[in-house]
Order: structure tokens, then C-alpha cells, then sequence
């Protein structure tokens, strides 16, 4: 949405590789690739401090800014690399600790949407948007919605991708009728 204004993070760190570019803004729930104990996970940017590794840099600052434009690509990986750091499509959806799976979760949840966009671009590139949310992706969080965590990490192959392709389903019935 180009004219939604809302809060960001700016996560400012030390980089060789790109100078001009030295910090990562994203929403406060997105999910950035942090290094921890040898391992990368995507944790939520809000939960970023002082001294966590992004992609091998170290945050040195953050800022909380306003801006215009809320933008949010579908890769057919799940994540991408923005000024150097590696980001994830998704942002964190449920607040209660399963940070980790959320990045995977997403990615199964969003399969039947990178199906459907791969073969009905046209219908993808025209995407309304409700409550920053584009519409397919909308239509599947409010299904999910009632679902405990737990058992969605569980259930996921069982229980999302079909909702997710009922919901691809209505959002062209949605998108053929307008």
C-alpha cells in the first residue's frame, strides 16, 4: 500500500560490502536473519538489540521512524537480501512465543499463493489490500486465526494449503466479479 504511513525500525549497522546503504528499515514485525550460536533464525526486527548479528553485521543503533509506503514481495524462496541483510517475506503473525516456525509457517501458508501468482500474474498484480495485508494474504491469516499455534506447526500441510487454496480460490471469484 504506497499511502499507508506507519512506524519502522531502522537497524543500523557497521558494513564494508555496501557503505551507502549502513541500515535495514522494516516494520516492527517483520522478520530479519539474525546470527546467534552459529545458527540463523528469523526473529521479529522489534525484538533486534545493540550488538545482535544481521548477516554477519552487528547492529550498532536502532531507530523507530515514520514513513509512507508499505511494501511486501513474495519471493518464491521466502526470503531476500535487502543493504546486505537477508529478510524474510513474512512478518510474525502470532504473539506468543513460536517466533521461530513463523518464517516457515508463512512459507507453507503462502504456497498456494505463489502457485495461484505464478499462473494468474495478472490477478496477483492487481491485489487489494485490507488492514496492510494483501487481500489472499488476509483471507488466509483470518483463517487461520482460530488455530493454536502449536497446532498449526503441526498441522500445516494438512490444515493451511488448503486453506490457503480455498482462499485463492475466492480471492479470483473475488477479483472476476469486480
Amino acid at each position: 500500500d504506497p499511502y499507508q504511513e506507519s512506524e519502522f525500525i531502522q537497524l543500523h549497522y557497521q558494513s564494508d560490502t555496501i557503505p551507502a546503504f549502513s541500515y535495514l528499515e522494516v516494520s516492527p514485525k517483520h522478520l530479519v536473519s539474525m546470527d546467534q550460536n552459529n545458527q540463523t533464525n528469523m526473529i521479529r526486527a522489534s525484538d533486534v538489540v545493540i550488538g545482535d548479528k544481521l548477516s554477519g553485521m552487528i547492529v550498532n543503533k536502532i531507530q523507530i521512524v515514520v514513513r509512507q509506503g508499505l511494501y511486501a514481495p513474495l519471493t518464491y524462496s521466502g526470503d531476500f537480501m535487502v543493504n546486505g541483510v537477508i529478510v524474510s517475506n513474512y512478518v510474525d503473525v502470532v504473539d506468543d512465543g513460536w517466533i521461530r516456525c513463523q518464517h516457515t509457517i508463512g512459507h507453507i501458508l503462502f504456497l498456494p499463493q505463489r502457485i495461484f501468482c505464478s499462473v494468474f500474474m495478472e490477478v496477483c498484480k492487481k491485489e487489494v489490500y485490507i488492514d496492510g495485508y494483501g487481500y489472499l494474504a488476509y483471507i488466509i491469516i483470518q483463517g487461520c486465526s482460530f488455530v493454536p499455534p502449536s497446532f498449526l506447526i503441526v498441522n500445516s500441510m494438512i490444515l493451511i494449503v488448503p486453506i490457503g487454496f480455498v482462499a485463492c480460490v475466492i480471492a479470483f471469484l473475488w477479483y472476476r466479479s469486480h
